[in-house]
């Protein structure tokens, strides 16, 4: 069961799991329209020409670009506020996409030296 300090520790310590997050965290947005959570509404295309910043942070990562500099320390901070939707997912307790997302383990999350 992932906890929401588990969803931390993977964000701190696998490279790969913010541009992961943007993109699940883009997906669960779009595909959960009547959800009217205020916070989920930055990840939703408002305006062709001036989307939110985590939409195009999500098209950026979907060209096949990887997020650098200051655009990756930005996505860091956007998704660390959303640990219990990603919490969620990780659990399989929503699903988004064709099939539910689950987060791979590729460290230990269990080690509290990582925190």
């Amino acid at each position: 069961m992932w906890t929401e300090d588990d969803i931390r520790i993977v964000l701190k310590n696998d490279p790969d799991a913010v541009p992961r997050a943007i993109k699940v965290i883009y997906q669960y947005a779009n595909e959960n329209t009547a959800i009217s959570e205020q916070r989920l509404v930055e990840f939703r295309p408002a305006f062709p020409s001036q989307p939110p910043y985590p939409v195009y942070l999500y098209k950026w990562l979907e060209s096949g670009k990887p997020l650098t500099g200051h655009h990756l320390d930005n996505a860091i901070r956007i998704v660390h506020k959303y640990t219990d939707i990603l919490a969620k997912i990780a659990n399989g307790e929503v699903r988004v996409g064709k099939s539910s997302t689950k987060i791979p383990p590729t460290v230990n999350y269990n080690d509290s030296t990582a925190i």
